[in-house]
C-alpha cells in the first residue's frame, strides 16, 4: 500500500467534512424531486401565460437556468466526493490529483453562490410585485427589503 493511500485513509475528501458530505447528499435527495417540480412549473408557465411581460419571462428563464446549473454542480460535488471517499476506503492506489480537489471546491462554491443569488432574485421580484400591488408604497417595500437582507 502506498504512502498516499495510507495518508488518505483518515482524510475526508478535500473541502468536505463527513457530516457536510452527508448534508449535501441529503440535500441532493430532497432537491431532486423539487427540481423536477420546478421544471414542470416552468413548462406550465410558458404554455399558459403567453402575454406576460418580457421582464417576467426573462426572470423565470434566468431562475430555471441558474437552478439547473446549481443542481448540476451539487450533483457533481456529491458524486466526486463519494468517488474519492470510495477510493480511499477501498485502498485504491490512485493519487488524488490537485485539480480534482480544486474543481470540486469550485463547484461547491458555485452551489453556495448560485443558491444565494437565486434567493436574492426571487425575493427581489417578490418585493417588486408587492410594490406594484400596494400602489408603489415605498415604505412597505423598504420594510420587506430590510427584513429579507439582514
Amino acid at each position: 500500500m502506498s504512502l498516499q493511500v495510507l495518508q488518505n485513509i483518515h482524510t475526508p475528501p478535500a473541502g468536505l467534512l463527513p457530516h457536510e458530505l452527508a448534508a449535501y447528499l441529503f440535500g441532493l435527495a430532497i432537491s431532486s424531486p423539487l427540481y423536477a417540480v420546478s421544471i414542470c412549473q416552468v413548462i406550465f408557465y410558458f404554455r399558459t401565460y403567453h402575454h406576460d411581460s418580457l421582464y417576467l419571462k426573462g426572470t423565470v428563464y434566468t431562475l430555471i437556468v441558474m437552478g439547473s446549473i446549481r443542481f448540476a454542480c451539487l450533483t457533481h460535488t456529491v458524486y466526486t466526493s463519494f468517488e474519492t471517499l470510495n477510493d480511499v476506503l477501498h485502498h485504491v492506489d490512485r493519487p488524488i490529483i490537485c485539480h480534482e480537489n480544486l474543481f470540486r471546491q469550485i463547484t461547491l462554491m458555485m452551489v453556495e453562490f448560485l443558491g444565494a443569488s437565486l434567493s436574492c432574485i426571487v425575493q427581489s421580484a417578490y418585493v417588486v410585485r408587492l410594490w406594484y400591488l400596494s400602489d408603489r408604497n415605498t415604505l412597505l417595500a423598504g420594510v420587506i427589503v430590510g427584513l429579507q437582507f439582514p
